[in-house]
């Protein structure tokens, strides 16, 4: 590929800021749903991490735009699709001529976007990152493979990436109400205006609780419930919300995409996609229920080592997260003991259950009731780590697990420097006791018995700062 062959892909070298309609990324959106802006500076190398589907290319092309409204010159913005690509050779020569292009610029951004195609990438960003001219550039390099992204940005110690490490996963509750258009929700568009309002004043933190704020929206408990009930049927990946909001269902061919994305990661992992599978189906069957390896693979006929090294893959795919027992009188993860496994987003689940049982949309939506208390339960635990995770310095395995005893189990248990805090979900018409400090319920609210709705709660958590 040559330099001239890239103004396709960069619509903005000859339409500036009117680009949108022409891009291949953009222009077939019905509607967009926004997110967290983060402003990339020159000098600095960043790496976006997260799973397929999140919408990574609309972030970047977004991303562009913002940067041709203060004033970036559109020539000196490289949008770079790396599948295009044959080789890290190829992409360090476009990139080094795109930069000797724009020699006389003080300011250019290199947007590479699923850079993890190409073995050895991060080789062309130490070259660079080595060199004086990165004084003037920003690179962004984005995949979805987090686990390649995971081990190059590894290997790219002092090299203008420390502190600039990212995941973009799907959209959070509290994103779906602050940023879907308000036409396209089902409450008349001045309520949903109140509502966020009162929204950007609240904001929980899973490891210092105040339930007190939240007690505002017990005004708002309709349009909260109603909007959360609508969320538990699509999830947070872009795909899923914009079809069910535009056609009141998700169409089969999304539900796969998300699958084969899974089994893609799977594969690339050179595992076996079919006990893959098989581990799927078994904690889609189990969701948020504790668990061994063993007992996963005599259930699915499988080696028990076998099964370790798929959840290893799984995770750090970002598609499960895997939470170790943590006991509460001494503050420390006990891995060799049962584990609880959520899923990144709910959307996996749903597609996950439609794909392995092929069932419509129709059995899809009594399928949700049916495990509804376990979903509410998993969105509980991805959004407590989603909320709390900064990668390399404040990974969320090292403050959240799960405890039991012979005659209780408390679902999430979060360390804070002074305190251990705890949560139990209990997602019913009727709350029952329970030994955490907070109950999350269903529709009971009691803030001197900490007792708080599930929407309430997920409403007013904000994603983490290094987390889009």
């Amino acid at each position: 590929m040559k330099l001239t062959d890239l103004s396709r892909y960069n619509q903005w070298w000859k339409l500036g800021r009117n680009f949108a309609e022409y891009d291949n990324d953009l222009r077939t959106i019905r509607f967009l749903i926004g997110r967290h802006k983060h402003e990339f500076g020159v000098g600095n190398v960043y790496i976006i991490r997260g799973p397929r589907r999140a919408g990574k290319s609309v972030y970047i092309k977004l991303s562009i735009a913002e940067l041709m409204e203060g004033n970036v010159e559109p020539k000196c913005i490289l949008y770079l699709p790396c599948d295009r690509l044959s080789s890290r050779r190829e992409l360090h020569r476009l990139l080094r001529e795109f930069i000797r292009f724009n020699a006389e610029s003080d300011r250019i951004f290199i947007f590479l976007d699923e850079v993890t195609y190409l073995p050895d990438w991060f080789l062309v960003i130490k070259d660079l990152a080595e060199d004086p001219v990165i004084d003037k550039v920003c690179i962004v390099a984005t995949g979805s493979s987090p686990i390649s992204l995971k081990e190059a940005s590894e290997r790219l110690p002092g090299r203008r990436v420390e502190g600039n490490e990212f995941w973009l996963m799907p959209i959070s509750f509290r994103e779906f109400i602050m940023n879907v258009p308000k036409k396209k929700l089902p409450i008349p568009e001045d309520k949903i205006e109140e509502l966020r309002k009162i929204l950007r004043g609240i904001r929980f933190d899973f490891e210092k609780p105040n339930l007190s704020p939240l007690a505002k929206l017990l005004a708002w408990h309709d349009e909260l419930e109603s909007l959360f009930e609508l969320y538990l049927r699509i999830g947070g990946t872009p795909e899923f919300i914009v079809e069910y909001l535009t056609e009141k269902k998700v169409d089969a061919k999304y539900m796969e995409m998300l699958v084969r994305f899974v089994l893609g990661e799977i594969s690339k992992a050179k595992k076996s996609e079919n006990i893959a599978l098989g581990i799927l189906r078994y904690l889609t069957d189990n969701l948020m229920q504790r668990v061994d390896y063993r007992k996963i693979a005599t259930s699915i006929d499988a080696h028990h080592m076998t099964v370790r090294d798929i959840i290893e893959t799984l995770q750090r795919a970002l598609i499960i997260f895997q939470m170790n027992y943590l006991d509460i009188a001494t503050r420390k993860f006990l891995p060799r003991k049962q584990k609880k496994f959520a899923f990144s987003d709910i959307s996996l689940v749903l597609a996950l259950r439609s794909y392995i049982y092929g069932l419509t949309w129709e059995d899809l939506v009594w399928e949700i009731e049916k495990i509804k208390p376990h979903l509410v339960e998993n969105l509980i635990t991805s959004t407590a780590i989603i909320s709390i995770h900064e990668p390399y310095r404040k990974e969320w395995w090292t403050r959240i697990g799960y405890y039991y005893t012979e005659k209780y189990e408390i679902d999430l248990v979060l360390l804070s420097k002074t305190e251990v805090q705890s949560y139990e979900v209990k997602y019913a018409e009727k709350a029952e006791a329970t030994r955490a400090k907070i109950t999350i319920t269903k529709d009971d609210l009691d803030i001197e018995k900490m007792r708080i709705p599930a929407a309430y709660l997920l409403a007013t958590t904000p994603k983490s700062r290094k987390v889009l």
